[in-house]
């Protein structure tokens, strides 16, 4: 039975709305729409009007537990005459009330109905699930404005800041701490009250046309040169993707992206280099027909294929990101006064300590609740359902935060811990490690945690900053595999201690 996912096109925007709606899990969305469709044809709740429009019900609850509608409209005739095989177009992604199995096809035919209703744009959190940004992250950020259309020999207009964070007030009271999710997921907390998308996950989408996005990153991964950070449940590219977006909003900030003197292409650098270490850039050209001034091309290096553009067209060339580290970054040891957010790190992140530091800290009245927890998340992680995972996390917060004696003992062990990183750094200074944070287009470092003094690999990495005051603030907690994506944002990972958390995180999950 044919499907959808070869005739449609599927902008950022709807990728964006996905993940928005479905807490920002990586799933597999292309499957998620083909399987979705290919049910509702069989089942008879498939809208397939020819040259008008295709409807159905997505077959994955949204994270409120809602059903998920999707409709597609004929693409662009402008669009169809370069991609043939793109008939249709996703436009409207909606959630719904949970009807009852009889109710389906009346919700579907309201939805329908509506083509040119406005679209909800904000994500309604369940009674159980209240969502508050921890101290560390901004609650929106503002978006820079367009870089000037042609870049020469003139100065460039700086571009807008990388955003003044309005914070939601802090609240580390034990009562309320059950209330608390990590952190608003980027594509939720990068929108205003109104939907309009902002800040450093959205500015490259801003800026330029990407088609379809699996097409765009799986063109530069088969181009650049093979690295490890790559894990076995991210066959998305989701690291990559991190990457790109990332490294190209802290290049709009520094006025790096370049225009060809007949302002007709764009260029950037990527940062990454291809097998003989050329530097890998990416085009875009002019084209009309699309919302966004630029349209992607390639990537490419000077001098062969599309890269002779660069050649042809460019006065100078595209150059890297700066990330330059503030020395005091370096010099966080033993009598370096350290202020730290204790609270978040081990109740809004109890998910991420170690499972035996929780239990050997545990006592009679949280051990059973524990283990049923650490049990179910092993489960869940086995099967890759990572909306489980998500839950059991969630459920060990409550548990940590609901416990105040078992609090005071994790806290006390995770300052034993940050202890021992900081003696680290007094022996050798290369351990904080740098990492790039977009929200706020600052630079922090990072520091390897051990459950014990002779442990040789670290169960996570502690992520410090400086505050605009001058004093040196630990935020939070990452794993392994968060801590390697951050950091390589900066440069290759050669530390020793980082690759060998990673390569044990990986075998873990």
């Amino acid at each position: 039975m044919a499907g959808i996912k070869n005739k449609a096109c599927v902008p950022s925007t709807s990728w964006n709305r996905l993940r928005k709606l479905y807490g920002n899990e990586k799933i597999d969305y292309y499957n998620l729409l083909e399987e979705s469709y290919l049910s509702a044809r069989k089942n008879g709740t498939l809208t397939e009007r020819k040259d008008e429009e295709v409807a159905y019900l997505l077959n994955r609850p949204s994270v409120t537990g809602k059903t998920v509608a999707v409709r597609y409209v004929p693409n662009a005739d402008s669009y169809r005459a370069k991609n043939p095989q793109w008939i249709w177009y996703l436009s409207e992604i909606k959630e719904m009330e949970p009807a009852a199995t009889g109710e389906v096809k009346k919700e579907r035919r309201k939805l329908v109905r509506s083509k040119n209703g406005k679209l909800a744009k904000t994500l309604t959190p369940t009674t159980q699930r209240v969502i508050q940004v921890p101290p560390d992250k901004p609650a929106k950020v503002n978006r820079p404005t367009e870089t000037p259309s042609v870049r020469q020999n003139n100065a460039v207009q700086a571009a807008e800041g990388n955003g003044a964070a309005k914070k939601i007030a802090k609240n580390n009271s034990v009562k309320t701490a059950h209330r608390i999710v990590d952190a608003l997921p980027p594509e939720i907390a990068g929108h205003t009250a109104g939907g309009e998308e902002v800040g450093p996950n959205v500015a490259l989408r801003q800026f330029a046309w990407l088609g379809a996005e699996v097409e765009f990153y799986n063109d530069l991964y088969k181009m650049m040169k093979s690295e490890p950070w790559y894990f076995s449940n991210d066959p998305h590219n989701a690291s990559l993707a991190s990457y790109i977006n990332y490294t190209f909003y802290r290049l709009q900030t520094e006025q790096k992206i370049v225009y060809s003197l007949d302002n007709q292409y764009a260029a950037f650098n990527t940062g990454l280099v291809d097998n003989r270490d050329n530097e890998i850039y990416a085009l875009f050209a002019r084209e009309p027909g699309y919302r966004q001034e630029w349209v992607y091309r390639a990537f490419c290096i000077r001098g062969t294929g599309d890269g002779k553009i660069l050649s042809e067209k460019f006065v100078e060339f595209p150059e890297k990101a700066d990330y330059a580290l503030d020395p005091r970054l370096q010099q966080i040891g033993r009598d370096t006064e350290l202020d730290v957010d204790f609270q978040h790190i081990v109740i809004a992140n109890a998910g991420r300590l170690p499972e035996e530091t929780l239990i050997d800290e545990s006592d009679r009245e949280t051990k059973s609740p524990l283990k049923n927890i650490l049990v179910q998340r092993r489960r869940m992680k086995e099967q890759g359902d990572r909306e489980g995972v998500t839950q059991q996390n969630y459920k060990l917060g409550t548990l940590v935060a609901e416990h105040e004696e078992w609090q005071n003992r994790l806290l006390d062990r995770l300052e034993e811990h940050i202890k021992v990183a900081r003696d680290r750094v007094d022996q050798n200074p290369a351990i904080a490690i740098p990492v790039y944070y977009p929200g706020k287009n600052t630079m922090s470092v990072i520091l390897p945690l051990y459950r014990f003094r002779d442990d040789d690999i670290a169960y996570g990495a502690l992520v410090v900053g400086i505050t605009p005051a001058g004093n040196y603030q630990a935020h939070t907690l990452l794993t392994p595999k968060m801590a390697y994506v951050d950091a390589r944002i900066v440069r290759p990972i050669d530390s020793l201690w980082l690759m060998k958390a990673y390569l044990a995180d990986n075998e873990e999950n």
